[in-house]
């Protein structure tokens, strides 16, 4: 890839992020956004699996919220997304819940698909 579209590449995922404004610091600079820019570094090499470790165990509500919204919209886009979380909320979010107890697994069930209007809420 040339340095003109790797460019290109880095825009876009800064203003999809909307992380424009802090393009000028490092990662461990943006709070909260830190969580951010590692989803848009990992997003960058346009991944078809992307795995998250509590991802949003260290941020506040609103954070969190934006966080797995954007997971929603990567994996509507195309990137299958496995999540280890602790948080029913998060669990929510996806299509399917696998639930493990001492490593055995407990439950396997679909979730219903939110609507854009439970996504937003």
């Amino acid at each position: 890839m040339s340095a003109g579209q790797r460019q290109s590449r880095a825009a876009g995922l800064l203003d999809r992020f909307n992380i424009v404004a802090r393009v000028e610091l490092f990662p461990s600079q943006h709070g909260g956004g830190q969580h951010l820019v590692a989803i848009a570094l990992a997003v960058a090499g346009q991944p078809w699996l992307l795995g998250a470790d509590n991802p949003t165990g260290d941020l506040h509500s609103g954070q969190a919220r934006e966080v797995m919204e954007l997971f929603g919209q990567l994996n509507r886009d195309g990137i299958t997304i496995i999540q280890v979380t602790h948080q029913n909320e998060n669990a929510r979010y996806g299509n399917r819940i696998v639930r493990l107890v001492d490593g055995t697994i407990q439950a396997n069930e679909q979730v219903a698909q939110r609507s854009e209007k439970q996504t937003r809420l």
